[in-house]
């Protein structure tokens, strides 16, 4: 098959499953998660997707990656209205207008959703990706509990939480008499708060 013959299937395929976003959207004028809005895809009337879409880590990552490429570019292409995208919630809303518009705000996950050099993903990477999304994850869940522990409560640099965390760890080091638990639960907790912007 030519490199023109596969454009052109290519661009045909992206069309139905833009009008089959735009047509399920319309639909739903409350809104859907990504999951809902790909089942939607893979059952008829639209049918684009097949069972294993949604199975192996692989091809779910693809499906998943194709869609928001979707979405992203239809949210590019329509200037009056805007479509709010995340995984738990896809939905339509009017446009606001800035005063300034020549102001645009980056998107990184409209930069990477439509990047096509992120869509040939292996095992490893997308392993990587989900263990950077649970650390993230955490890192929220625990964030005020880390602080407390540390006693940096009212912390806003990573200099004013190592200074609580070498004092609290001073206290509880094990060569000192202290608990060794509570010493690797600080260390944890520093390293968590460490690692991630505050």
């Amino acid at each position: 098959m030519s490199e023109n013959t596969n454009a052109i299937k290519w661009h045909d395929l992206a069309k139905k499953l833009d009008a089959a976003i735009n047509q399920i959207l319309d639909d739903q004028p409350n809104g859907l998660s990504l999951y809902e809005l790909i089942r939607f895809l893979s059952t008829q009337p639209h049918a684009l997707f097949d069972k294993q879409a949604l199975t192996e880590s692989v091809s779910l990552f693809q499906t998943n990656f194709v869609v928001m490429n979707a979405l992203y570019r239809i949210k590019q292409a329509h200037s009056l209205e805007d479509i709010e995208i995340s995984s738990l919630k896809i939905i339509r809303q009017p446009k606001i207008s800035s005063e300034n518009n020549s102001i645009e705000i980056q998107d990184p996950l409209a930069e990477y959703y439509l990047n096509w050099d992120n869509f040939d993903t292996t095992e490893d990477d997308i392993q990587t990706l989900m263990n950077s999304f649970w650390e993230k994850l955490l890192h929220i869940d625990f964030k005020e509990d880390d602080l407390k522990l540390l006693g940096a409560e009212g912390a806003t640099t990573l200099a004013e939480i190592k200074a609580c965390y070498r004092r609290k760890s001073q206290n509880h080091h094990p060569d000192k008499g202290g608990d060794p638990e509570i010493f690797l639960e600080i260390k944890a907790a520093y390293d968590r708060l460490s690692n991630h912007a505050l």
